[in-house]
């Protein structure tokens, strides 16, 4: 809509000064993004001969023109003052005749802005600049500002995220796809298992106990601080790594009680990443975010288990690998474990 308003009025002019000099036209899109403001400035060239095309030449003199005028084309402010305006580069739009600048400036707060433009002055007489104000795709404010009229203000506020069942769905695949700790436990878990009946108790009690602590923490019921939780999560691998090598032949009968105990620190862990995207924070909704992160977390489960289970069948069928390849895989486990925990302690 912005763009076909400033292109309406280009048309106005160009069709109104046609025999007579052209003022000239701007247009200043100002998005709020999150915690900046993202700017993205269109100047149409000077064009001496009114032919309504941009030659090479009208590009670099107007190039030229806004690459002094640009550093100080606007003050924008905040109530605690001005704020940094961090400027981009200028490029060429042929297609369009236009020069577009871009800028960014970081925000400090949601709150009332002021924008100035101080360099409609040193423009032809009577250029205008359309600045428009977006948010989320909503349109704040709008208006056509000139170098006697150079202000304009509005307020915007911090909207609160808007995901979908499948964005939480994507986001909780993607979490223990890169989650290596987690993964490591799991693979340990597994590992001593020579029997599939062996391996389901403990997959269920671990996808249990770590949704069961990951709603808890996610709706504010039970929380534990990270500086805890994620030493213990290290200490779980070294543990599984560890027993792994004390059993040897013997098949995990009782395993899925760890499984259980342990997964309830790991629910803590997954928790922390739905927080530090401020779910359940504003008044949002937590139930939708928490079952569909939940579900993308066990499909991205399922699918490492459905990776190692046929592989570890075909290794158990060697001797070899059942006196030497798994124990030097459970050495590794807690090794790995052993390092993560001095890591998350010390440093």
């Amino acid at each position: 809509m912005r763009r076909l308003f400033f292109a309406f009025l280009l048309l106005a002019l160009g069709g109104s000064c046609a025999r007579a000099h052209n003022p000239g036209l701007s247009s200043l899109l100002c998005e709020v993004e999150g915690d900046h403001l993202a700017l993205t400035l269109q100047l149409t060239p000077p064009d001496p001969n009114g032919d309504g095309r941009a030659s090479e030449q009208e590009f670099i003199d107007g190039e030229t023109q806004l690459r002094t005028l640009s550093p100080r084309w606007l003050d924008v402010s905040d109530p605690q003052g001005p704020l940094t305006v961090i400027a981009g580069s200028i490029t060429r739009r042929t297609d369009q005749s236009v020069l577009e600048w871009r800028a960014t400036i970081p925000l400090r707060s949601p709150g009332p802005l002021k924008i100035t433009l101080r360099q409609l002055g040193k423009l032809s007489s009577g250029h205008r600049e359309f600045v428009s104000i977006v948010q989320a795709g909503r349109t704040l404010t709008e208006g056509l500002l000139s170098a006697q009229n150079p202000v304009i203000e509005f307020s915007y506020d911090q909207p609160a995220p808007t995901h979908t069942f499948t964005d939480f769905v994507r986001l909780g695949i993607r979490h223990i796809l890169t989650g290596y700790d987690h993964l490591l436990y799991l693979a340990g878990l597994i590992l001593a298992c020579h029997r599939f009946r062996s391996i389901l108790p403990i997959i269920t009690s671990f996808t249990v106990a770590h949704s069961l602590t990951l709603g808890m923490a996610t709706v504010g019921a039970w929380s534990l601080s990270p500086s805890w939780v994620e030493p213990l999560i290290a200490a779980s691998i070294v543990y599984v790594g560890v027993e792994n090598l004390w059993m040897r032949d013997l098949e995990p009968r009782h395993r899925w009680i760890t499984a259980g105990i342990f997964g309830l620190v790991h629910g803590f862990g997954f928790a922390g990443l739905l927080r530090e995207i401020g779910v359940g924070q504003n008044g949002s909704s937590v139930l939708l975010p928490l079952l569909s992160f939940n579900l993308g977390v066990e499909l991205g489960q399922l699918c490492i288990v459905a990776l190692i289970l046929p592989v570890l069948a075909w290794a158990r069928g060697r001797p070899r690998f059942t006196k030497r390849g798994a124990p030097a895989l459970s050495l590794l486990v807690a090794g790995f474990g052993l390092y993560w925990f001095v890591e998350r302690v010390w440093f």
